[in-house]
């Protein structure tokens, strides 16, 4: 019986296939749709991100590498490289021979880094210890400067080697330039000395800093990350590191033997102080310049700073007799009298001005030559009143006093001339004889020249040449003509009077060198006291000048003495040094004497007349040498 209900739906069949009874799938829904669309979306997005981060890595490359590369080049540098100021080692002094006389070396400086130091007390107690430094100075540099402090600069070979043994943290030794002067003392005064920065402080270190100091050059040097110094970046030719050179005209050997005599007579004496000067009287060039007292120029600091002072160009005395050649001369050269003239002395005693003025030893007539020979004061205050004032005073003006010499020194005085107008009639005769009148060593040195030349009055000069660091010649020296004082007529008559100064009956005897033909005359002179504004009743000045050989002059020497004790004349004092500076220069340059030695008295004679008017002694190079012994040159002061 059939089951009554709803009848069931039937299926519908599928398309295109037969009834298998298999369900076909369902498509995507909605939700599928969207999750592909959000993948895409993230990939597109990605891939965008990616290609805009590799366009901005582009885009940074180009600019680095192409449009700042030469500001990222700047900066590398300046992180890298330092620009350094590369101070030339300053250049050498030589003499006229090529024999230096000032160079600079390479020395070790010391110093520290305190930030790396973890004990400052116990390394600075160590160093200063060695090194010869104060502690406490020491120890204030240090908390300073924090990455760097001097310890001290420029050290001796045995301070460095004692450092090196401490091996102390952080202590380190670098090499820096020093000024060396090898001869010491010698021309200390001429060379004066630089300082611990390599800059000239005195003498011809000072006048002549520039050229010697050189160029100083910029180069960049590498660093590393703490900012030490690697090495130079910038290549510099070795010619340019250096300073120029100096050559002068001083010749050492001769500067030498004047140096020693001058000493030695200072010493004799009891002397405060005392110069001597050499020159070439046919050019002005100065051949020595010494000075006393003296200083070591590698330490300076030592000595007071008063005997630093190059007392030949800035010390002015009253030259005493010796100014007798030159107010004599200036009467002679005007006409106003003649050699052979005689002149009344007045019995040594003369009243001129409302003062007496006194010679030494009584006169009554002497010729014009005599007043020279034997040094009268008012022989020669009556030959200068006939010039008058202003005939004195213009005459003295072109022998160079009152006036700079011009010397390449620094320092160098004037001197004391004053104008006619200034003069009393006492004034006039006291100049005339060499008081009231103030001059150099320099001074009265090149107006002796005057007369050994033939009138001519040269500039002292003391540098040769100077060279750039490259070797090209950058100043070259050469005598100049300072003016005319006298005629040769005049200078050959003076010449001759001043050679009776050293003959018997003179008073300058013992400035005689055998073999040769000297001209020269004394100085005494009495000393101003600046404390009473007067004449010192117990200091004096003795001096002597003259040059040699008399008929054909090579060598001016003049020598001053400041304050000697007992004997106080120029003729005592200070004549015998010329006599030995002269005995040993004209040795050493080789000129031939013009004395024959048979007319010179037996050396036996000459030694009985020791401290006597004579005083001349031969020589023990121009003694014949006893039987079997050869006489071999003396080559004392020598290298």
């Amino acid at each position: 019986m059939a089951r009554l209900g709803r009848a069931p739906t039937p299926r519908p069949a599928l398309r295109g296939g037969g009834g298998n009874g298999v369900r076909p799938c369902a498509g995507p829904s909605a939700f599928d749709r969207r999750a592909v669309k959000w993948i895409r979306l993230r990939v597109r997005l990605m891939a965008g991100l990616l290609t805009l981060m590799f366009l901005a890595i582009l885009w940074r490359a180009i600019d680095l590498q192409l449009l700042q590369n030469e500001r990222f080049h700047q900066m590398a540098e300046q992180q890298a490289l330092r620009e350094m100021v590369l101070t030339p080692r300053r250049g050498r002094i030589a003499d006229r021979h090529g024999e230096t006389l000032a160079l600079s070396v390479d020395v070790d400086s010391v110093f520290v880094e305190p930030s790396r130091i973890s004990d400052h007390a116990r390394v600075a107690t160590e160093l200063a210890r060695v090194l010869d430094v104060d502690l406490e100075s020491f120890l204030g540099r240090m908390e300073r400067g924090r990455h760097f402090a001097w310890a001290k600069r420029r050290v001796t070979p045995l301070e460095a080697a004692q450092v090196r043994k401490l091996g102390l943290e952080s202590v380190h030794l670098t090499r820096e330039s020093r000024r060396f002067y090898p001869h010491r003392e010698l021309a200390a005064h001429v060379l004066g000395f630089a300082g611990i920065d390599g800059r000239g402080l005195e003498g011809l270190e000072l006048t002549l800093d520039a050229p010697l100091i050189g160029t100083a050059r910029s180069a960049r040097a590498l660093r590393d990350a703490r900012g030490n110094r690697l090495l130079l970046a910038d290549v510099i030719e070795p010619e340019h590191l250096g300073g120029g050179n100096v050559t002068l005209t001083l010749d050492r050997t001769i500067q030498y033997h004047a140096e020693k005599a001058l000493f030695a007579a200072i010493e004799k004496s009891n002397a405060k102080a005392g110069s001597v000067v050499v020159l070439d009287p046919r050019t002005g060039e100065v051949l020595a310049l010494a000075s006393k007292p003296t200083f070591n120029p590698n330490e300076p600091g030592v000595s007071p700073r008063e005997y630093r002072r190059n007392r030949a160009i800035t010390d002015i005395y009253e030259p005493g007799s010796v100014f007798k050649v030159f107010s004599i001369g200036a009467v002679l050269e005007a006409g106003l009298a003649s050699v052979d003239e005689l002149i009344d002395c007045q019995d040594g005693r003369a009243r001129i001005g409302g003062r007496t003025i006194r010679d030494a030893n009584p006169y009554g007539e002497l010729t014009v030559t005599e007043i020279m020979k034997v040094s009268s004061n008012i022989g020669s205050a009556h030959l200068a009143a006939r010039l008058g004032k202003e005939g004195l005073v213009d005459a003295l003006r072109l022998f160079g006093f009152g006036q700079r010499m011009g010397v390449e020194m620094p320092g160098e005085q004037r001197g004391i001339l004053r104008p006619a107008r200034d003069l009393s009639d006492i004034c006039l005769a006291t100049v005339a004889f060499g008081q009231g009148v103030s001059a150099t060593p320099l001074q009265v040195a090149a107006a002796l020249g005057a007369v050994a030349n033939g009138g001519r009055l040269m500039r002292p000069w003391i540098v040769r040449e100077v060279r750039d660091e490259a070797g090209g010649l950058e100043r070259e020296g050469s005598p100049a003509l300072l003016s005319t004082p006298i005629s040769k007529g005049t200078a050959d008559h003076l010449t001759a009077m001043m050679e009776e100064v050293v003959q018997a009956g003179g008073t300058g005897t013992r400035a005689a060198v055998p073999g040769y033909r000297v001209a020269g005359k004394t100085g005494t002179s009495q000393k101003v006291d600046p404390l009473i504004r007067a004449y010192s009743p117990d200091k004096r000045i003795a001096s002597f000048g003259g040059f040699l050989p008399a008929e054909d002059p090579r060598l001016v020497i003049l020598v001053v003495i400041d304050e000697p004790q007992g004997v106080v004349y120029g003729g005592v004092v200070a004549a015998p040094v010329f006599r030995q500076v002269a005995e040993e220069a004209v040795r050493y340059l080789g000129i031939p004497p013009s004395i024959p030695l048979e007319e010179t008295e037996p050396v036996a004679s000459l030694s009985e007349k020791t401290g006597r008017e004579a005083g001349i002694v031969l020589p023990a190079s121009l003694v014949p040498p006893p039987e079997g012994k050869t006489l071999v040159p003396d080559l004392s002061g020598l290298d």
